[in-house]
């Protein structure tokens, strides 16, 4: 088919040796398809697009059968079965009987067994599972060329040259047919099938035959019977869906269904049932409804539509019918091409001249190339249309010229039709019609140069027009236009005419579309609906008066007939996807439907199957790509190619239209996606984002690595610094520590001084031992730094050793109520030890136990003798704080201190590690199971001499980043200033500073004003009223201090706290700032960070104050207390208040007065202290007192009113009820003789 696209696929090369006759083709289990040919056979493999041939080992398989249970492929074969698993592996094969004879036809019979009929027509059923053949139970007499199954479960058995024979399952004889008791043409069936509700037997020589088994009606398909059957000897059908193929011997393959649709064309053989020459040149219906066709050289034919029997005549065969017209009851008028006019009559068939009055004007038309068009108009006239028009009259025989009033006017006219009254008429180039009231010729379409194909005209005053530019409808009435678009490309209209329906036909040499105005939708009607391959004529259109429409071509007459409606669709089609070709390759598409392309893909095309439909029809196509656009492709080819497309997930969906033009459902054909270049792919993507990301935290962890390497070696080199200045300090404090321990001492010793104050001595004397203990240590790690450490070992009985350190801690002990005891293991004897060392040691467990340990608790010292190890174990248990809450792994780290609150150095744990690991013990600490915390250490348990040397090493230089991760941490948990707050004033002579704190200030405050000096700062204080005032002392023209003096002496200002900030650094000038009311005095250089938290709490206190102070009544001031400037401000304000709480002309203006302010200064003064008005307060402090009165006196509720500064009773009782909730009387019910207020007045 033109369009289609047509692969050849050749056969393997194992079955091409000797020929490519091809046996059979079928579909097969799985809907496989297989081709048997003489060589063998093959089956077709999808996924590799290719026939693969079928082996049994390594032999050609030889077959044009294929059975099936469902699981498994039988092929038979002369003397077995040969089993394949559903991937066409061979199985295994299975020994089969049939007497020497092959198997050449079989239908599934039950469910284990097949009816086969073998080279000798006999039927048997064969079980596939073992291959066991049983009797049929069908009569042995039985002689089947052919078996067919029905859906009712009846067989079906072909007896070659005896007809058809329809049995039961079981056996029972239920119908025959043949030549002698039935309508059957033929008695030879060579093949039996069942659609549409009937049994189809091929015949040989008789056509198709149809069995309606229920009447035992037989309908005849043959070329006698039936125009459109081109052959009789059948042999073979096919039953699809909407249809049926039929295979002939000699006529190829015919596409069998009921059309509405007739094309009429020349045969020799049937002359009755056809035209006599297959062009028609004119059409013309007498009143018996008999179609008068004229031919291009078969002269007039005669078609009667009810028998769609022709009539020839031979009186005018060879003549070219060119018009035809009504000239009495039993006349025709005809004109025949360059021959002139004829008379013929209907009931003889006779043919003779027609001669006009006018021998000229016969000479012309005689002669004349242009064609005499006829027309009979309503007044009984004939006008004649050639080379120049006529009108004659029959009853006077007289012809009259007519001349056209409009120019441009070409020969052979042709009438169209009436709209309005008007006749409407056609030439090749011009459209025009006559008014018969002006007697004058008006043209419709008129486009010079433009020729004319086709013309219509429709009952709604329409004027259809097709030109090579396509097709055109324009309202004869408004002039409006409008262009139509045909769904084939490329198709050319040529013939045109309107059914009584409206529906316009339009002939083109790819069919026959009709236009459906309403529906505003076209249907094309091809070969598969009866529409013959035709070059349509403009001329030969006509509209019977059954409705029935009929349109001529150079290859025949069409005949639509429209009682069986054209448009009624069958069973809807649908679509599937038939297969993808990427680059003209086919690819494999998923079980759902799902397939990805490349972006850089050439082409991509995706054809369509149709399913429950004819697919020789001719549909229009059009797809859908959801994911780009909303609009469709429309084609008249089933496939749909993409050039490009951008990546990402798209849907491809169609339709086609139905028989009767409309739109089918959408299908979804393919979900497909175009992957994006790997560039752009997620994968990619995700690498990249992950190697930026890697690459940044990489960079960011070296760049921390190395600023904390830098700032660690800056702060190991200032801990050095550092160690070696506290090494310098300490051998200067060693000579005045000794000056002052030993006169200490000495007087501590002294029996003449008092109890007491030898007392304080000790305490003195206990702090200074400990202090010149802790210089022994810095000086004696700096000293293992430097040089060789050697342990003296000297010779001493361990336990009495340890005894005496103990006693001297005892009376220590005592004095903070705390006992302290030995537990002494007596296996312990005399050791080497180096005791100096060593008591420093125990030194330091007891001070550190003494230091954690609370009153009435216990330290115990024990010892014990580790035989096994040979090492002396002591113990130093306290009762105090435990060390739950420390970090065992750092606790004998240096300068470490755990998380107790307690003062220390970090020195003493750390020292005694030292020396006990240069004993060769270790040193350790735990929790105890009650209370407190033990520690201990161990020594070697030398019985001999020895000498020791520790090499030198970094002690004290040694930096330990766990330090500056713990400063780090401390950092952290100091507390952030977050609050923000509302304005600052900032007084600063340095511009730079100035421009410095105001960058930083203003991430706590909103406003942040500047000044230069004081003089600049007045005019912003009483402006803008701000919170805070931050100022340095040394400014020009007025100074720090002078400036703070000022605000402290205005009632208005003197609320505003004042910070200093000065590089001066003298305590007077400190004590006379505080002096004067400065809130803090900083000095520089300063921490910004530390300045931002001083501010942050100095206005926290002030808003204290206001919370204070506000929802209250004030307090009178107490003499003699010292208050701050705004806690003496109100209490001034407040005992203004109490004093004349009785005055009616209390308000604003009356405290204003009293105090010396105005009314603006006033109100700033006290709208950051008071929460409300000044009136609100004063209507408050009124009430209260009411309230008192109320619940203390008996006065009555209007001399209260009164006492309370109430100018109308009814005023304040309306105020009363509204803050209390009851009015005074009921209060002064609920509250008489049990209120208690304090002595003091409001």
């Amino acid at each position: 088919m033109k369009g289609e696209k047509l692969e050849k696929y050749e056969l393997p090369y194992q079955l091409r040796q000797r020929t490519h006759y091809i046996v059979r083709i079928c579909r097969g289990p799985e809907q496989r398809i297989w081709v048997a040919t003489l060589q063998g056979l093959c089956y077709y493999d999808a996924q590799a697009d290719s026939l693969k041939v079928l082996t049994c080992r390594g032999e050609l398989v030889k077959s044009d059968m294929i059975l099936s249970d469902g699981r498994q492929v039988v092929i038979p074969q002369r003397d077995g079965l040969l089993v394949y698993d559903g991937q066409m592996r061979f199985s295994h094969s299975i020994a089969l009987d049939m007497g020497g004879k092959s198997i050449v036809h079989a239908l599934p019979f039950d469910g284990e067994r097949w009816l086969v009929i073998g080279t000798d027509s006999r039927l048997q059923l064969l079980s596939l599972k073992d291959g066991r053949l049983f009797p049929s139970p069908f009569p042995d007499s039985l002689s089947a060329y052919c078996a067919f199954r029905d859906k009712q479960g009846r067989f079906w058995f072909s007896c070659y040259g005896e007809g058809v024979k329809c049995y039961s399952a079981e056996g029972r004889l239920l119908q025959e047919y043949n030549t002698r008791n039935s309508s059957l043409s033929n008695d030879i069936v060579l093949d039996i099938s069942e659609w549409n509700g009937a049994v189809w037997m091929a015949t040989d020589g008789g056509g198709v035959n149809i069995v309606y088994p229920d009447t035992r009606e037989v309908q005849v398909l043959s070329e006698e019977q039936n125009r459109s059957f081109l052959g009789n000897s059948v042999t073979s059908l096919c039953p699809a869906g909407n249809h049926i193929w039929v295979g002939t011997v000699r006529e190829g393959v015919l596409c069998v269904e009921k059309s509405s649709i007739t094309t009429y064309t020349q045969r020799k053989e049937h002359p009755w049932a056809e035209l006599s020459n297959k062009c028609p040149l004119c059409l013309w219906e007498d009143a018996d409804g008999i179609l008068w066709i004229g031919t291009d050289g078969g002269g007039l034919n005669r078609l009667d539509p009810q028998t769609e029997q022709f009539t020839h005549y031979p009186a005018t065969a060879g003549e070219k019918i060119v018009s035809i017209c009504p000239f009495s009851s039993g006349l025709l008028l005809v004109s025949s091409f360059t021959k002139g006019l004829y008379l013929f009559d209907k009931r003889t068939g006779s043919y003779r001249p027609f001669l006009l009055p006018d021998p000229a004007v016969q000479h012309r038309i005689s002669l004349s190339s242009a064609p005499v068009n006829l027309r009979l108009t309503p007044q009984g006239e004939i006008e004649l249309y050639g080379n120049s028009v006529y009108r004659y009259q029959p009853k006077t025989h007289r012809l009259i010229p007519v001349y056209p009033n409009i120019p441009n006017l070409h020969s052979s006219w042709v009438y169209m039709g009436e709209y309005r009254s008007r006749s409407v008429f056609n030439d090749r180039f011009n459209v025009f019609q006559y008014d018969k009231e002006k007697q004058q010729y008006e043209f419709l379409w008129h486009k010079p140069g433009e020729h004319l194909l086709a013309t219509a005209i429709d009952s709604v005053g329409y004027l259809w027009v097709t030109t090579a530019n396509g097709v055109t409808r324009t309202s004869i009435s408004s002039g409006h236009t409008e262009k139509f678009r045909l769904p084939g490309k490329g198709n050319v209209i040529t013939s045109m005419v309107v059914d009584n329906g409206g529906t316009v036909w339009m002939g083109s040499s790819e069919g026959v579309y009709a236009y459906h105005p309403e529906k505003r939708k076209f249907i094309l009607y091809d070969e598969m609906d009866g529409v013959l391959p035709n070059d349509f004529l403009s001329k030969p259109v006509l509209v019977s008066k059954d409705g029935n429409v009929y349109m001529g071509g150079t290859r025949g007459l069409l005949r639509v007939n429209m009682a069986m409606d054209p448009s009624d669709s069958r069973q809807p089609v649908s679509l599937s996807l038939h297969e993808a070709l990427l680059d003209r390759r086919r690819i494999p598409v998923g079980s759902g439907g799902e397939v990805s392309i490349p972006y850089n893909f050439s082409s991509f095309q995706v054809r369509v199957f149709i399913e429950n439909g004819n697919m020789l029809r001719k549909h229009i196509y059009r797809f859908r790509i959801k994911g780009v656009t909303q609009g469709y492709v429309e084609t008249s080819r089933p496939y749909y190619t993409l050039l490009t497309l951008a990546p990402g997930n798209y849907t491809l969906t169609a339709q086609c239209t139905e028989k009767g033009g409309e739109w089918s459902d959408e299908f979804p054909l393919l979900r497909f996606t175009v992957l994006p270049p790997w560039w752009l792919q997620n994968w990619f993507l995700i690498l990249c984002s992950l190697f930026f990301i890697s690459v940044i935290v990489y960079a960011a962890y070296l760049y921390d690595r190395r600023m904390r390497r830098k700032y660690s070696e800056q702060e190991c080199a200032n801990y050095k610094e550092k160690v070696k200045a506290l090494v310098n300090i300490n051998y200067e404090l060693r000579t005045p520590l000794t000056l002052i321990y030993a006169p200490l001492k000495q007087l501590a010793d002294n029996k003449l001084i008092p109890f007491e104050l030898r007392t304080r001595l000790y305490h003195v004397l206990k702090q200074t031992r400990r202090m010149r203990n802790t210089i022994d240590m810095i000086l004696h790690m700096r000293k293992m730094e430097v040089e060789k450490n050697i342990l003296r070992m000297s010779p001493a009985r361990f336990n009495e050793w340890l005894q005496g350190i103990v006693d001297g801690f005892k009376d220590e002990f005592a004095l903070q109520q705390m006992k302290i005891e030995t537990n002494l293991d007596e296996r312990i004897g005399e050791m080497y030890f180096d005791l100096n060392q060593c008591e420093i040691i125990l030194n330091n467990l007891l001070e550190n136990a003494y230091k954690f340990s609370k009153e009435h608790t216990t330290v115990t010292v024990s010892t014990s003798l580790d035989e096994d190890s040979n090492m002396v174990r002591v113990y130093v248990e306290d009762q105090g704080i435990g060390l739950r809450q420390e970090d065992f792994g750092r606790l004998f780290n240096r300068f470490y201190q755990g998380k107790h609150g307690l003062y220390g150095t970090g020195i003493g744990l750390s020292y005694t590690k030292q020396l006990v690991e240069m004993h060769g013990g270790v040193v350790g600490a735990k929790n105890n199971a009650v209370q407190g915390a033990t520690f201990f250490f161990t020594l070697p348990y030398r019985r001999e001499a020895a000498s020791i040397e520790a090499m030198s090493k970094d002690y004290l230089n040694t930096f330990d980043i766990k330090l500056l991760h713990d400063k780090n941490e401390r950092e952290e948990m100091l507390p952030k200033v977050s609050e923000k707050f509302h304005s600052i004033l900032l007084v600063e002579s340095d511009h730079e500073l100035c421009d410095y704190l105001t960058c930083n200030l203003q991430a706590s405050f909103e406003h942040v004003y500047k000044a230069h000096d004081g003089v600049e700062a007045l005019p912003l204080l009483t402006s803008h009223l701000p919170q805070i005032v931050l100022s340095n002392i040394r400014m020009p023209r007025m100074d720090g201090l002078e400036l703070c003096r000022y605000m402290k002496q205005k009632a208005e200002l003197n609320c505003i706290p004042v910070v200093v900030l000065t590089s001066c650094v003298d305590d007077t000038i400190m004590e006379e700032a505080y002096k004067i009311g400065v809130e803090a005095y900083i000095t520089k250089p300063f921490d910004m960070d530390l300045l931002l938290v001083q501010l942050q709490n100095i206005l926290h206190n002030h808003n204290a104050i206001k919370k204070r102070y506000a929802p209250v009544a004030m307090p009178l001031a107490v003499p003699g207390e010292q208050k701050y400037p705004d806690e003496q401000f109100l209490l001034q304000f407040n005992r203004i208040v109490s004093q004349h709480i009785g005055n009616t002309e209390l308000d604003v203006t009356f405290i204003a007065c009293q105090l010396g302010m105005s009314r603006a200064a006033l109100y700033n003064k006290t709208k950051n202290i008071l929460q409300g008005g000044i009136s609100e307060y004063i209507t408050k402090c009124r009430l209260e007192q009411a309230a008192r009165l109320l619940a203390t006196t008996a006065l009555p509720v209007a001399e209260v009113a009164e006492k309370t500064g109430f100018r109308h009773a009814r005023n304040f009782s309306t105020l009363f009820k509204g803050s209390y909730g009851m009015s005074p009387t009921e209060y002064r019910k609920k509250h008489h003789d049990s209120f208690i207020f304090p002595a003091t007045d409001i």
